[in-house]
């Protein structure tokens, strides 16, 4: 499982795998900053130094921020709120791919390729 860092968002995700009785055995959960290129990079290089398998992929991270006077950016330039919601998902998806088509997990009844 990935999750924004910080303490509360790992206890948040520690919390939702008991709340669906998720093995404590069958997940590591690591943290990932989908805001910046260099972190989606970081958290994959450090996904596949961990050895473990990867069965699925579900992205589901959001940032919205509708108060702000001005956009906050990421080093790349784009607003945080772009770069988490679409722009992360979207590098992060297509890094793990290569990881996604390694599963030994069966065929859920399709096929993504």
């Amino acid at each position: 499982m990935a999750c924004g860092d910080g303490m509360s968002r790992l206890a948040k995700a520690e919390k939702a795998a008991q709340m669906v009785a998720i093995p404590q055995d069958s997940y590591t959960i690591m943290p990932i900053d989908l805001e910046t290129v260099g972190g989606v990079r970081q958290f994959v290089n450090h996904f596949r130094t961990s050895g473990k398998s990867l069965d699925a992929l579900v992205c589901n991270a959001a940032i919205y921020l509708p108060l702000l006077k001005e956009p906050l950016r990421s080093p790349e330039g784009y607003g945080v709120d772009r770069h988490c919601n679409h722009l992360g998902h979207f590098l992060l998806c297509n890094l793990m791919l290569e990881d996604l088509q390694k599963s030994s997990a069966e065929d859920l009844g399709g096929s993504l390729f």
